[in-house]
């Protein structure tokens, strides 16, 4: 089996590491797996070390440079699988696929929101030369089969993470966030990790911290970066908590900080041009044997089954997040993260994701 994996993005998210973590597999299993990128991109540098990489000259979907890079490389490497990891990838791909028609042209969805009701995302999102969609969740399969992706072309195929069952000692990753922000590793630890924008509810994070403002025993943290930081830091400025919530920045990666969380939030909202395709900071947070507290929209309900993986709150709903979290009860969060980590290693690990994609390909070229 010979594949191409395709995006357009500059930077090191979610979806690159998935793609690296396929790319792997595929080679484990002695197939040919390249993978193409914008030269601008960080994620380059991190391919190269273990894959032949196809750097592209633009993050363009339609520049000619782009298209016949793509269309030399698979005439020069007898490409059989063109697999597009994103939205513009996707567009780019197809341009790719018209000139070689015996390709199979796999597209990734990764996002709940739906495809954009125009003549042109349209005809991109229905052509026939799409010869399958991997969705991350069972929101994006309903969002594509309602815009009118048939659907035997739908696979949900959800991301995976590399599992650790080995047992870690939450007490000392406590300690070493306790000392970096000069608080208690006695306190409970409550944090978020995402982008800081609008779609993932820092600011309903921000005001279930408020409601603890008295309690000496909690702190509050929150990794990522983003255009709404400085936002929200006026926002925690206002309502007084700034001695009480900690903005840690970038990390990459999250897993030390994550194991030194007692209880994780994820509070996503949707947006006219958001919705969350899975959370995949989820199934890292299940790992680290935290509480979960999410948000029950999307593809979120695909990880955090209510009371059993973690506890589901409608959006926007700080009043119920501070509810759900004095209700917290450490005997039965032990038996709840037993089952979440269950949960994950039947449907969410790595090698599962790998797998089921390969199983993908091998089924389109056996058609």
């Amino acid at each position: 089996m010979r594949v191409l994996l395709v995006n357009l993005e500059k930077g090191w998210r979610g979806g690159e590491n998935q793609v690296l973590l396929l790319a792997r597999y595929l080679k484990e299993k002695q197939d040919y797996v390249a993978i193409a990128y914008p030269k601008v991109s960080t994620a380059i540098p991190r391919y190269k070390k273990e894959f032949d990489v196809l750097e592209l000259d633009s993050t363009s979907d339609w520049r000619p440079s782009n298209i016949n890079a793509i269309s030399n490389y698979v005439l020069k490497h007898n490409i059989q699988i063109l697999h597009a990891n994103s939205s513009k990838s996707h567009g780019l791909c197809l341009r790719v696929k018209k000139k070689h028609p015996h390709l199979k042209l796999v597209v990734h969805r990764r996002v709940a929101t739906p495809p954009s009701d125009n003549f042109f995302t349209r005809k991109k999102y229905l052509s026939k030369l799409v010869d399958s969609y991997v969705s991350l969740s069972n929101a994006i399969s309903t969002e594509l089969a309602a815009y009118g992706v048939p659907k035997e072309k739908i696979v949900r195929i959800p991301s995976g993470v590399i599992v650790d069952s080995s047992p870690f000692d939450k007490a000392t990753y406590k300690e070493i966030l306790a000392k970096k922000c000069n608080v208690s590793s006695k306190n409970t630890f409550i944090g978020m990790a995402c982008a800081i924008s609008i779609e993932k509810g820092v600011d309903t994070f921000l005001r279930f911290a408020k409601l603890l403002e008295n309690r000496n025993d909690v702190s509050f943290f929150i990794a990522g970066t983003g255009p709404k930081e400085e936002e929200y830091k006026r926002l925690a400025s206002e309502l007084m908590i700034t001695d009480k919530v900690h903005f840690l920045g970038f990390l990459n990666p999250v897993t030390e900080y994550l194991r030194a969380l007692d209880v994780f939030i994820m509070p996503s909202r949707q947006t006219k041009t958001f919705r969350e395709g899975l959370g995949s900071v989820l199934l890292e947070a299940v790992q680290a044997r935290t509480s979960i507290i999410a948000s029950n929209i999307d593809g979120i309900p695909d990880v955090i089954i209510d009371k059993k993986t973690g506890h589901l709150i409608p959006v926007d709903d700080f009043h119920e997040m501070y509810k759900t979290f004095e209700s917290l009860n450490s005997e039965t969060e032990k038996s709840i993260q037993d089952n979440a980590i269950k949960h994950i290693e039947a449907d969410f690990t790595s090698e599962i994701m790998a797998k089921r994609n390969r199983d993908n390909y091998q089924r389109l070229l056996n058609k």
